[in-house]
This record gives structure tokens, C-alpha cells and sequence, in this order.
């Protein structure tokens, strides 16, 4: 069995541009935890202030070095049209224009420097704010994938793209082997799940749908704990009834129907 779904870990995750559109997308998004929300809106209004504020320094510090060349450039020039006019050119008071515009101009470059590493810091609280409320993202995808048995068992391309990007982001490995009645074996190394699809083709085996299916579902239902080593374990004994999921699809009828 193929175990890679057709959108997997793989898929481009953007940069902070893109997490920041699939916070945006989050907040206005019923299934999303408000306190999350106000969580992720505080640190995005902060990182965007921060870069209004690395750019205004930006700007001022190409402004006075743009400055200071046009006077370096135009200076010889000057003291050599005074020269030639017979009077004595004034050296000392455009040394003491350019010597004054250069410390401004490195007084500028500084001031950029510090606010770009006050962006870059600020960038990192967007991620970081994954880490500090994971059981609120987990619980987010899980609602879009889970939120009742019929959405659970569906194959295909069931998340938005950017729910889907947010769960990659993360990402959640699990503390706890493949439990027995379970026919998820196909993503354990080690004695550990490891990166359990979010997204299956209906041409995967029923068993292994109907376990992925019935897993989500514990998430979904908050049966799980996050462990020391920040991990995820589900707590929750395995029904003699997984649910019930559409049958297998074949590959070649896939194939035909295209």
C-alpha cells in the first residue's frame, strides 16, 4: 500500500507571509478555539508592527546614505570650482558636513539592524505560538476532520488548505504504538506512530481507513494527552466497531473513471 496521500507533508508550507494568511483564515473560522484566535491576532499584530518598524528604518537609512553619497560625489567638484575661481575652497566645512552626514548614516544603519532583529523576533513568535498552544491547533484540525462521524470517514481532499498546511507545520509524532484492533502499522517505526495522515485515498485498505477514521475521531472528542516528551497519546480503548467508511476503491476503477 502506497501510504503517501496525494496532498502530504510535502506540500510547500510558505513562508511567513502564508502563515500569517492561514492565521487570518483561522480567525474567521467557527471551528477555532476564541482564545486561540486572540492569541494568534496578538502576536500577528505585533510582528506587523514590528515590520512597519524595521521598514520606516530601512527607509531612513537608504535616505541619509543616498544623502551622503550625493554630497561625496559633489564635492570634489565643488572645491575644485572654488579653486579655480581663485578663492581658497572651503575643505573644512565639507569635511565636517560629510564627516557629520557619515555618523548619521551609520547611526541610521544601526537603528535598522536593531528593529530587523526585533522583526525577526516577533516572526519567530508566530511560530512559536504553535508550540504554546498545540493542543488548541490539534484540536482545530481535528474539528475539521472529525467533527462527526460522516466527515471522519470521508476520503479525498476533506481540509482546507490551510488547516491542512497548519497540522504539516506542527508537526505531531505520537507516544504510543499502533493499538491492537488498529490497522495502522503501515506509519509505526520503532514502536511509535509516527506523521498519521490526515487525508487518505479511498483506495487505501477499509481496515486502515476505518482505524484513521475512528483515531481522529478520539482527537476530535479531546481523548488524548500531550506527554513530557510532546508527544501524543491517545487515552481513549478501541471500539469493537470502527466506523464505517465507503468501500475500497481500486486503483484501476480510479483510473478508468478519470
Amino acid at each position: 500500500m502506497n501510504t503517501t496521500p496525494r496532498r502530504d507533508y510535502r506540500m510547500p508550507l510558505g513562508g511567513t507571509d502564508d502563515l500569517i494568511r492561514d492565521f487570518t483564515y483561522m480567525a474567521d473560522d467557527d471551528l477555532a478555539d476564541r482564545k486561540l484566535c486572540d492569541a494568534v491576532a496578538a502576536v500577528v499584530e505585533r510582528y506587523q508592527t514590528a515590520v512597519k518598524m524595521a521598514a520606516d528604518y530601512r527607509t531612513d537609512h537608504i535616505d541619509t546614505l543616498g544623502e551622503l553619497r550625493r554630497l561625496e560625489h559633489g564635492a570634489d567638484d565643488e572645491l575644485w570650482q572654488t579653486f579655480l575661481s581663485g578663492k581658497r575652497p572651503a575643505i573644512d566645512a565639507i569635511t565636517t558636513r560629510v564627516s557629520k552626514l557619515s555618523d548619521d548614516t551609520q547611526r541610521a544603519k544601526k537603528r535598522h539592524r536593531y528593529a530587523e532583529r526585533i522583526e525577526n523576533r516577533a516572526a519567530s513568535d508566530l511560530f512559536m505560538v504553535m508550540r504554546t498552544n498545540r493542543r488548541e491547533f490539534i484540536a482545530w484540525v481535528a474539528a475539521h476532520r472529525a467533527r462527526n462521524n460522516d466527515i471522519a470517514a470521508q476520503c479525498g481532499d476533506v481540509l482546507p488548505v490551510p488547516v491542512l498546511r497548519m497540522w504539516y507545520r506542527l508537526p505531531v509524532l505520537f507516544d504510543q504504538p499502533a493499538p491492537y484492533g488498529l490497522d495502522l502499522k503501515h506509519w509505526e517505526t520503532n514502536g511509535r506512530l509516527h506523521r498519521l495522515p490526515v487525508e487518505w485515498p479511498q483506495t487505501w485498505p477499509t481496515s486502515v481507513r476505518a482505524s484513521l477514521a475512528w483515531w481522529w475521531r478520539q482527537i476530535a472528542d479531546g481523548h488524548y494527552t500531550i506527554t513530557k516528551n510532546d508527544r501524543l497519546a491517545i487515552t481513549a480503548a478501541v471500539a469493537d466497531d470502527l466506523p464505517r467508511v465507503p468501500p475500497q476503491q481500486t486503483d484501476h476503477a480510479t483510473a478508468r473513471r478519470r
